[in-house]
């Protein structure tokens, strides 16, 4: 994997980077906006435990995979910005 992220130019990783940071945005509006609109029920507890519990798998899937998608994401991010950045640091 070396030799694949050596050969790659920055603007190269500049795009790469730009990608992950919409597909960051885009996972986490919909694991906190979208997701959460579909179950809670504002003022009545019990309707938002019913919706949960009636959708548990599309609730689950909608929030912890979206957080998947965002932390390795983030991971994948933070190690292209280290070689995009590492040449300016070389002092």
């Amino acid at each position: 994997m070396k030799t694949i992220i050596r050969e790659m130019s920055p603007s190269a990783y500049a795009r790469l980077a730009g990608v992950l940071y919409l597909v960051i945005t885009v996972a986490a509006v919909f694991a906190h906006m979208v997701i959460p609109e579909q179950f809670i029920v504002a003022g009545d507890a019990g309707a938002t435990a019913a919706n949960i519990a009636a959708n548990e798998a599309t609730f689950r899937l909608g929030t912890v995979g979206n957080e998947l998608i965002i932390l390795l994401s983030e991971i994948v991010l933070a190690v292209v910005l280290y070689v995009l950045l590492k040449p300016v640091s070389q002092t």
